[in-house]
């Protein structure tokens, strides 16, 4: 649900502050107001105008105003506009079937992908790993998703070749995918990796060797519940391990 104009507001206002808070079920979150641009996410409804929470969590906002609920919650629930990293399980001429874990199969067109054409489609078999954004997220429809960015460039979607894909939990993909991720941030000071974050907890990491491989993925793992500091105190054990990668090879 969109609504144009970034005219600051009241409503807007009482959202902000509920920000980073915990609410339950029923909560009264805030109110739409016309001429307000806002994006309601995962763990609210929109009832008239009003906004509730529809789940127990912590309400977080994303610029420019997303709002969703952040819950430790075991199963994916597509929203428009997650990132999520799948796999490729059915295709036919048209269509790819691609396992997200979320209840339903997303939908992917073989036209959503930058320069796809009805005479130039993508060559992608079962098994081959997306990236992916969500475009359409409706309980009583299958979701489909698209390998562009909103101007209609892979900008990293399509494919994600070779590399390592492994799951996490959908709280540490959120925080993976914040505006400043520590263990992310600590570990491209050290090491050369390619990463794609799914929202739906799915992860993929290329390295240049295995062994720098295993260290990342430990790191990215471990990091789930340390706060910065921890995180930033593991980095010197991490840099010895891939020191003695580099002297071995």
């Amino acid at each position: 649900m969109e609504v144009d104009d970034d005219a600051p507001s009241s409503a807007m206002a009482l959202m902000e502050s509920k920000a980073d808070t915990v609410v339950l079920p029923g909560d009264l979150i805030g109110e739409v107001e016309e001429g307000v641009k806002l994006v309601i996410g995962p763990g609210l409804r929109q009832e008239d105008r009003l906004i509730f929470a529809a789940k127990a969590g912590i309400l977080r906002r994303r610029d420019p105003n997303r709002y969703f609920v952040d819950s430790n919650q075991k199963r994916y629930v597509p929203a428009v506009g997650d990132l999520v990293v799948g796999t490729v399980i059915d295709k036919s001429t048209d269509l790819f079937k691609v396992d997200v874990g979320a209840a339903l199969p997303v939908t992917v067109s073989s036209l959503a992908f930058e320069g796809a054409t009805k005479r130039n489609r993508p060559t992608i078999g079962e098994g081959a790993l997306l990236y992916c954004r969500l475009s359409l997220a409706n309980k009583d429809m299958e979701p489909e998703a698209v390998c562009t960015n909103a101007a209609g460039k892979s900008a990293g979607f399509g494919e994600l070749k070779g590399g390592f894909a492994f799951t996490v939990s959908l709280g540490l993909a959120r925080q993976l995918m914040g505006a400043r991720c520590v263990v992310l941030e600590q570990l491209g000071r050290r090491c050369v990796f390619e990463s794609a974050i799914g929202m739906n907890g799915r992860v993929w990491v290329r390295c240049e060797d295995v062994r720098t491989t295993v260290v990342v993925v430990n790191a990215i793992r471990n990091s789930e519940h340390m706060t910065s500091a921890e995180v930033a105190g593991m980095m010197p054990r991490l840099e010895q391990e891939l020191r003695s990668i580099s002297f071995k090879a």
